[in-house]
């Protein structure tokens, strides 16, 4: 049987970065909502530029929903792998005593 290792530092470092890219997007969305404040009202609607700009605000909530679950789905997976080693090597241990 092949052994299954990963590296739980690399992983949880890659994840650790997920927080800053929800930060971000987080910023995005407020300067897309902020920007429909800029823009007059007739130029809005003659373009259709309203109707845009919250498609773009939905998007940008989606992404930050999805990745936050990405996010927790991933430390949830790294806690339990962890712990679920941690139990193999103690056993693992034990057997040889």
């Amino acid at each position: 049987m092949a052994d299954v290792s990963i590296d739980i530092k690399r992983v949880r470092n890659t994840n650790y970065a997920v927080p800053g890219m929800l930060s971000s997007l987080d910023r995005s969305e407020k300067s897309v909502n902020m920007l429909k404040w800029r823009i007059p009202g007739e130029v809005q609607n003659r373009r259709d530029i309203r109707n845009r700009l919250a498609a773009i605000v939905r998007d940008i909530s989606r992404a930050e929903e999805m990745l936050g679950k990405i996010y927790r789905i991933t430390e949830e997976g790294i806690n339990q792998y962890s712990e679920t080693e941690r139990r193999l090597d103690r056993k693992a241990g034990s057997d040889f005593i």
